[in-house]
């Protein structure tokens, strides 16, 4: 297999702070994969074993009730991270990740985690900070279900998916 490129890493914010030596260190331990659209690329519930990036598609993070319907909690779009459970402290995945377009993704063991982030600062501070942001979402998202009207909560659910995964297109932007 060939070698990536650390210049496929650079630009992106859990990496953008690291020398191209701590880049291809990082991408010597990766493994990427292609997943066409609708395949599952982890499972809620089940053992977390590896933490991801995704480089090209659009994923759909959801959740399922006890009831058995499914709820979308996120969308990744290129240059994310995902599936880190491990800065959860989680053993297990919290959501199901699927792909919602052709998809591709670097894949770590969930193992090399903590060496990433004890050895790594930068990659430690972005990665939080990811977090951080996606907890903001997320009570924004309890804030409006909790004080708008339907209506209100649609539209802001549209330009939340707008701003999380849509494409520029010449009609405008598409999800």
């Amino acid at each position: 297999m060939a070698k990536l490129d650390e210049s496929l890493l650079t630009g992106l914010p859990p990496f953008s702070r690291l020398d191209r030596s701590e880049i291809r260190e990082i991408l010597d331990h990766a493994t990427s994969r292609l997943y066409p659209e609708g395949t599952e690329i982890f499972r809620e519930g089940h053992d977390a074993d590896r933490f991801y990036l995704l480089l090209d598609g659009y994923l759909r993070v959801v959740r399922t009730t006890p009831g058995g319907d499914q709820i979308i909690v996120l969308h990744i779009s290129p240059g994310q991270l995902f599936g880190i459970a491990p800065a959860l402290q989680r053993d297990t995945y919290p959501a199901t990740a699927i792909a919602a377009a052709e998809s591709i993704a670097l894949s770590w063991p969930v193992r090399l985690w903590s060496e990433f982030t004890s050895k790594y600062e930068s990659f430690t501070t972005e990665s939080y900070k990811t977090l951080g942001k996606r907890l903001g979402e997320i009570q924004a998202t309890l804030t409006e279900i909790a004080t708008q009207a339907v209506e209100q909560r649609v539209a802001a659910a549209l330009l939340r998916m707008a701003n999380q995964s849509g494409r520029k297109t010449e009609e405008g932007i598409e999800i």
